[in-house]
């Protein structure tokens, strides 16, 4: 038999039960849309988590200084110790595994140029932290050791800080003010976007160490220390060290706790992903699932449809049809039935994703291989749940069927 009239039959003898050939349709449309949404929202994530790395910096560690405990006997304002110092930094800077150390001291204050004024996150820190935490040089430089020496009042600007107070584009080398203090733009950053909190890493001011502690803030502690290390695989190694020397430097008080916190960002991120993962492994499993409902379905369908067509099945065989010809017309009925279904799945799939990034602005990405997957399940669907239909259908003895009739 050609293949066009073979098509045809097939189509024709799932569209005489157009109730059961929906409902099969429809369930593998589910299964297959579950598993492309749960693919295109697992590669959106890892992507995001991907831009998160290299937002925060190569192989990043924080010390902050640690929660004030609120006491329960007596009032207390919660915050935060002021235990960090500079010299943490340089004993951090030699620790074994950890390839530059810098301190930070942060707060917000308002910036003014001329008649414009925002507020800029200020971050008084040492040349080291540009590569630390990733960010590049758009025009003019960095801070460099002299100006930390001097105390400087010397400042490099966010994108963001930089376009707003001068719009024009030309910031290096103009005076700004910040409490009144007047300072000389020596450079601007490149953009970089949010940060993993949802911070906005655009919006520094960035400034030397000694300066903002001696005319901006007026502190000797640090806000935070940014360590990086060698490799990502030296990272826990790397944080576990740090935690040791600064609690010996710092020795925890009667209660044993700590006055610090460790951040380990890649263990934090390795969290997120396994989570991700998790995620998606139970979407991706209850689309398998509804796929199985599917291919039980297609074992149904057919199932019925062998017995509803036993005399055509024996007038075919009558009149010179192999065996293998019966076989064939019932698996390519059993495939039509899955492609159709996979075809409405991914249209299903592709609006459910679109939804998504609408409605709750999630990252989303093209799940190449969900595509794949999900052609090669919904194949091996038709092949497995219509085979023993066909098989049944072609064994079937002409004399019988006729006389059935």
């Amino acid at each position: 038999m050609r293949p066009t009239r073979s098509l045809r039959l097939s189509v024709r003898a799932i569209g005489a039960n157009p109730a059961r050939a929906a409902l099969v349709l429809a369930t593998i449309g589910v299964g297959v849309a579950s598993i492309v949404t749960a693919s295109a929202l697992g590669t959106g994530a890892e992507r995001e988590v991907a831009q998160t790395m290299s937002t925060l910096g190569t192989n990043l560690i924080v010390v902050r200084p640690a929660q004030v405990p609120r006491l329960v006997n007596r009032r207390a304002i919660a915050g935060r110790v002021t235990t960090l110092l500079p010299g943490d930094v340089e004993a951090i800077a030699q620790v074994r595994g950890i390839a530059a150390a810098a301190p930070g001291i942060d707060g917000a204050a308002r910036a003014k140029a001329g008649g414009t004024a925002v507020i800029a996150s200020i971050m008084g820190t040492t040349p080291a932290f540009l590569g630390i935490r990733g960010y590049r040089v758009q025009a003019g430089r960095f801070l460099e050791d002299d100006d930390g020496a001097e105390a400087r009042r010397v400042a490099v600007l966010g994108a963001r800080i930089a376009e707003a107070l001068f719009p024009d584009g030309d910031a290096v080398g103009r005076e700004l003010r910040l409490r009144g203090v007047p300072f000389q733009v020596i450079g601007t950053l490149a953009p970089k976007g949010a940060a993993a909190d949802g911070g906005d890493e655009d919006g520094l001011l960035v400034m030397p160490i000694a300066t903002a502690m001696r005319r901006v803030f007026n502190r000797s502690s640090i806000s935070a220390i940014f360590a990086s290390a060698v490799d990502a695989g030296a990272m826990d190694d790397a944080g576990d060290a740090v935690a040791r020397l600064v609690r010996v430097r710092h020795r925890p008080g009667r209660d044993g706790r700590d006055d610090f916190d460790v951040q380990n960002t890649a263990r934090q991120i390795g969290r997120r992903r396994q989570t991700l993962g998790l995620l998606d492994g139970v979407t991706t499993g209850l689309g398998a699932i509804t796929m199985l409902a599917g291919g039980a379905g297609v074992f149904t369908l057919m199932w019925l449809s062998v017995a509803d067509r036993t005399s055509e099945i024996g007038l075919r065989l009558a009149v010179g049809a192999t065996q293998a010809a019966i076989l064939g017309q019932f698996l390519a009925e059993a495939a039509l039935l899955t492609i159709a279904g996979w075809i409405a799945g991914i249209a299903a799939g592709g609006v459910a994703i679109a939804a998504l990034a609408t409605a709750t602005r999630w990252p989303i990405g093209i799940p190449l291989d969900a595509l794949g997957s999900s052609t090669a399940l919904s194949l091996a669907t038709a092949l497995i749940a219509g085979s023993a239909p066909a098989i049944r259908a072609a064994r079937i003895a002409p004399v019988e069927a006729l006389r059935g009739a």
